[in-house]
């Protein structure tokens, strides 16, 4: 079965009510890193990138809604102009951007644009009881696809930087159940090619974790880059680990020298609110004149 293929940014599109070549989409990677509070099953919208906003930014939404479709949150945004990236505006709710659900249940997070749907996460929220009668307490944990997905991040800027792998853990996934590290190893027909410092995961709900890859064997002070992983076509294997543990399995695709996006990185990728822009905005000290673009490259578990 093959997973990726290379993105088409030949296809303008339009989508009515849209001005413009190419149908606005946010970062995913910022929309599945909204600050989430375990204690109440509650997040805090702050502010994400929207690539290609429209012209008509009064227009533009957050949405909170369970799947029966009844709506838990709805706001229009504040706009932060960035003028270091020309197609890409910061956005957040107006007034406040916190969001408390306290139930269990099916829901989706989405972003509107003139009551069309942008982008959207799907996620499940249960709850676990203390079980102590003098210590009641209540966690909401979150299910969706911070368990299956992953990106590898390239500054395209810099070809001799190390890439980085990006993924999702939590604490339930290690063998002690506890807090602990994660390592990740890119391995090609069983051969461990690059691997990474270990990433502590702390949290009972998903938590985003990104480590920087060195080479293996006798190069394994040496970056890891993008021509190493693109010197040769096939499968790679990016495997998650905790210990001897094997959390689980990314695939990516080396094909012609370059390597494959996901494909729901397509500019035409249908229906448009599951695309994944294959751009991230990283934010590095905080400042948006810091922000840098990289490219992402994600992945998903066999």
């Amino acid at each position: 079965m093959i997973f990726f293929r290379p993105i088409l940014f030949i296809l303008l599109l339009s989508i009515s009510g849209f001005a413009q070549d190419y149908p606005p989409a946010m970062d995913y990677s910022a929309m599945m890193n909204i600050r989430y509070y375990e204690n109440n099953g509650g997040f805090l919208i702050e502010t994400l990138p929207i690539f290609f906003p429209p012209e008509d930014m009064s227009s533009v939404e957050f949405e909170v809604a369970e799947s029966s479709g009844e709506t838990k949150f709805k706001k229009n945004v504040y706009v932060n102009k960035w003028q270091k990236f020309p197609i890409v505006d910061g956005i957040r709710p107006q007034g406040s951007g916190i969001v408390k659900l306290k139930q269990e249940g099916d829901f989706v997070f989405r972003v509107n644009v003139a009551g069309k749907e942008i982008t959207r996460i799907p996620f499940k929220m249960s709850v676990q009881n203390s079980g102590d009668p003098f210590n009641p307490q209540s966690t909401y944990t979150k299910e969706g696809p911070w368990s299956k997905l992953g990106y590898i991040s390239v500054n395209p800027e810099r070809a001799e930087d190390a890439i980085s792998f990006n993924w999702w853990g939590r604490i339930g996934e290690l063998p002690n159940g506890k807090g602990g590290m994660m390592t990740v190893q890119i391995m090609k027909s069983g051969k461990e090619v690059a691997a990474s410092k270990g990433s502590f995961i702390s949290k009972k709900s998903w938590q985003s974790a990104s480590r920087k890859l060195k080479q293996s064997g006798s190069n394994s002070r040496n970056n890891f880059t993008l021509a190493d992983l693109t010197k040769s076509d096939g499968t790679y294997e990016i495997v998650l680990k905790a210990g001897d543990k094997t959390i689980r399995t990314y695939i990516a695709t080396v094909s012609g020298r370059k390597l494959q996006h996901h494909p729901r990185s397509a500019i035409d990728y249908s229906p448009h609110a599951d695309y994944i822009t294959p751009k991230i905005i990283y934010h590095g000290s905080g400042s948006a004149s810091d922000n840098k673009m990289l490219d992402a490259y994600w992945v998903e578990t066999k």
